[in-house]
């Protein structure tokens, strides 16, 4: 994925997508989970209970110093998908989701522990 560095002009286009994230979620969007992000929610229920009601939340609460990676075109270029980093209930998760070109629909593609460290370039 795509890396966007701090400058003003990234931070709006991040800001951008959160924004039209949030106005998905207000006006009747909806989540949905791949099957690969299902499987990785479910292990994340087992194992830190965490469910799908914490993820919309996280993504309600998610500010521009959330962001890891991103913006990019599904493969099918019917969704823009960014990543960010989260904590929910104290379990730092890698969240990458995308948003509906054409729609109201918000398709979540990973929701795991991250493998590695998460930088995040609109931290400082």
């Amino acid at each position: 994925m795509k890396e966007y560095f701090n400058t003003e002009t990234n931070r709006s286009l991040v800001q951008s997508f959160l924004d039209r994230t949030i106005d998905i979620l207000d006006n009747g969007g909806f989540l949905t989970f791949t099957n690969k992000a299902q499987n990785e929610l479910d292990y994340l229920t087992i194992t830190e209970f965490i469910e799908k009601e914490d993820i919309k939340e996280a993504i309600y609460s998610l500010v521009i110093e959330d962001y890891y990676r991103g913006i990019n075109e599904s493969l099918e270029g019917d969704f823009e998908v960014c990543a960010f980093r989260v904590f929910i209930n104290h379990t730092e998760i890698y969240l990458k989701y995308g948003l509906q070109r054409e729609g109201i629909q918000i398709l979540i593609f990973s929701t795991h522990k991250p493998f590695l460290r998460m930088n995040q370039p609109f931290l400082n």
